[in-house]
């Protein structure tokens, strides 16, 4: 059995054991994810949230300096915020 193989099939469980039995689509998604970008959810580097897979902000910077990036720029996008709620007040 492949490493990749190995790893995905310790994520699907721990995937399960987190969120219960997931939809085909969304086991779809872990792999790629995995093999795409080299996310691991033992790491920490997705979230499943309302049937969708979230990046976690530690995923991105791993994934910025397997990159070698020198950093992210992050800025919030208005239309995905609520003010109401903010204690910055975007």
């Amino acid at each position: 059995m492949k490493q990749n193989d190995k790893g995905f099939r310790a994520d699907l469980r721990l995937a399960t054991a987190k969120w219960g039995k997931l939809p085909p689509a969304a086991v779809k998604g872990l792999k790629e994810m995995e093999i795409r970008y080299g996310f691991s959810l033992a790491l920490g580097d997705l979230l499943y949230l309302d049937r969708r897979w979230y990046v976690t902000h530690s995923a991105l910077l791993r994934l910025a300096n397997h990159a070698r990036c020198s950093g992210i720029r992050v800025q919030p996008m208005h239309e995905f915020c609520d003010a109401s709620v903010s204690p910055l007040g975007l």
